[in-house]
């Protein structure tokens, strides 16, 4: 069967190709009134939308060889879910589709909100210079809540500094990365490796590994043993605000510039008797605790969990 899709208001050119690829024939369209749209639907086995195409009962229907409606974006509300359930045919959106380009907009408009720029862009078009009245405030360090943390919120919670140099950093990155994993599964696992402030120490800080692991209502966290790295990877990170891998190789450590990826800085430290991967299983077994014990343990060399 040669399958006819119709697309409304447009696709990539990368989109258009992949459903060419499989043999099926796609008709490009602008958005069309529903009146106009019933007397062309009817040959489609698919069509796909976006926000300013109805498909009501009346252009359902009219689709005979209607199988699949595609909704390129969050809302179905454009779609008449109930004639379309009557008709057997299946409606499908992409919910996270646009979730890091409104995270970055948000982003942006709280950068935007906190140094004025609109009224300071709208004062230098109207001839004045007043940059005391328009310099706001920095966000650095600054305390960021998000109400409702859903696809967008997280995407926008989901970063701490490139590298962590508090434990409670440490702690919200192993976090946030556990909920952004979160989909389709009974748990999900978030590791973030970073610095703590620890006195006695030659250097003023010690590494430690956090997990992370979410069971769909709460955090359940864990910690790896805490080391020091060398002085001078600790002055780099710090001063120069490298990241752990830039340090190693500036210091002469190690030129692996993928060091996260091989041994990690633990297994250079040790010599290879403590992996990257083993290190991480320690925190990984201590954050599992608090869960019920049939839970698949991870043994050395790494663990594993099961995923739904």
């Amino acid at each position: 069967m040669s399958v006819r899709i119709l697309v409304l208001e447009g696709i990539t050119e990368r989109g258009a190709e992949i459903l060419r690829s499989e043999g099926w024939t796609v008709d490009m369209e602008k958005a069309l009134p529903p009146a106009e749209l019933v007397e062309r639907v009817s040959p489609y086995h698919a069509i796909l939308v976006r926000s300013g195409s109805q498909m009501n009962a009346k252009v359902i229907d009219a689709a005979r060889s209607l199988r699949v409606i595609g909704r390129a974006g969050v809302g179905v509300d454009n779609v008449d879910l109930q004639a379309a359930t009557r008709r057997g045919v299946l409606v499908m959106n992409s919910p996270g589709g646009n979730s890091i380009a409104t995270a970055e907009l948000a982003v942006a408009l709280m950068l935007a909100l906190s140094r004025n720029l609109a009224p300071a862009d709208a004062s230098m078009k109207a001839g004045a210079w007043d940059r005391k009245a328009f310099a706001g405030v920095e966000l650095f360090g600054k305390r960021l809540g998000v109400v409702g943390l859903g696809r967008v919120g997280r995407e926008v919670a989901s970063g701490v500094s490139e590298q962590p140099t508090s434990l409670d950093d440490t702690i919200r990155g192993a976090i946030a990365r556990a909920r952004h994993a979160f989909e389709g599964c009974d748990l999900s696992v978030g590791l973030e490796d970073g610095l703590m402030r620890v006195p006695s120490t030659q250097s003023g800080y010690m590494n430690v590994c956090a997990c992370a692991i979410f069971d769909g209502r709460r955090d359940h966290l864990g910690l790896a043993s805490a080391f020091e790295y060398p002085i001078e990877v600790v002055r780099l990170v710090i001063d120069e605000e490298l990241d752990i891998t830039q340090a190693f190789v500036k210091a002469g450590l190690s030129d692996n510039h993928r060091l996260g990826a091989a041994e990690g800085a633990i297994g250079i430290l040790t010599n290879g008797r403590l992996t990257r991967t083993e290190y991480a299983a320690q925190a990984v077994a201590m954050a599992l605790i608090h869960l019920p014990p049939t839970l698949p343990f991870p043994r050395k060399g790494g663990g594993h969990m099961t995923r739904r």
